[in-house]
């Protein structure tokens, strides 16, 4: 499986923190990339424990 690589500046939330990334990037002519996230591999309830919680938190942004 062949890596995904995203530039560091994505990664915050931030806006100061992002922008001083970007800038960089800029400045050095090409953004530092880093891998991409993986999200991770959960067995058994694990898994479904954080399906149930992010559809519970998808009904309560809606007004459910």
């Amino acid at each position: 499986m062949a890596k995904t690589h995203v530039p560091l500046s994505t990664l915050f939330s931030n806006p100061a923190l992002r922008a001083a990334f970007q800038r960089a990037d800029r400045d050095r002519g090409a953004p530092a990339m880093v891998p991409a996230p993986v999200n991770p591999s959960l067995i058994g309830s694990a898994g479904a424990a954080m399906q149930w919680r992010a559809e519970r938190e998808c009904l309560v942004a809606e007004g459910r």
